[in-house]
């Protein structure tokens, strides 16, 4: 089986100026650099495909491994307003058609090299049962909507139940999908009707997306943080 790693690194950003290539701790060039020399440790990765529409990012990598392949992203795709189905339509557009996409994002800094092998070598081994795999985080807690509690009832004896006898519920966090051109055909999606929810620790998934984010990223990496 063949993987191939795509990654989407857009210049422009809503929330963080310049988030992808923002200096983060040692890295000159941000959670980019940080999560490529994270990408090409991965031993079970045959590729790693880099979309961006940054000349910054175009210029370090172009020439910068046989293992990585630059491709310049239209500017219709970098637009805030593009939607995640387009996205999805794009990435399985870019991988081989005999190739599984690991499809994972710049901005979950704490996602290492032997994350993404332990989740290549995993659906390796149970592909036949599941077709797909999609990182989260199992939520076990008191969930209420605006018509009362979601996970749980009132109506049984116990009305405050211990929380690891609730329902169990899966958050994608979008660390890492894996999928092939076969899914998406079949259900236009990046998620099959029988993925493993391959549960995370939430810190080690912290997801970048606001400068706060940002800034708690860089004290656990100090932590924690792992090539």
């Amino acid at each position: 089986m063949k993987f191939s790693a795509i990654l989407l690194c857009k210049k422009n950003s809503e929330r963080v100026k310049n988030k992808n290539t923002r200096k983060f701790l040692n890295y000159k060039l941000g959670l980019t650099e940080l999560k490529i020399r994270q990408l090409l440790k991965v031993k079970n990765l045959d590729e790693i495909i880099l979309s961006t529409d940054d000349k910054k990012i175009i210029n370090k990598y172009l020439n910068y491994n046989k293992k990585i392949r630059v491709v310049k992203r239209d500017k219709w795709l970098c637009k805030n307003s593009t939607s995640t189905d387009s996205l999805i339509k794009y990435v399985t557009e870019l991988a081989s058609k005999e190739s599984y996409i690991l499809w994972t994002q710049v901005c979950s800094p704490l996602v290492h090299s032997k994350i993404y092998e332990s989740a290549i070598n995993f659906f390796k081994k149970n592909n036949k049962k599941f077709d797909s795999l999609v990182a989260v985080n199992k939520i076990q807690e008191f969930l209420w909507s605006e018509n009362g509690p979601y996970n749980y009832s009132f109506k049984n004896q116990v009305k405050w139940p211990k929380t690891q006898d609730l329902q169990e519920l899966y958050k994608i966090n979008s660390a890492i999908f894996i999928f092939n051109k076969k899914i998406y055909q079949k259900y236009k999606d990046r998620v099959g009707a029988k993925p493993y929810f391959f549960v995370m620790d939430k810190n080690i998934s912290t997801d970048v997306d606001s400068i706060e984010e940002f800034n708690l990223a860089k004290s656990l990496f100090k932590l924690n943080g792992k090539i």
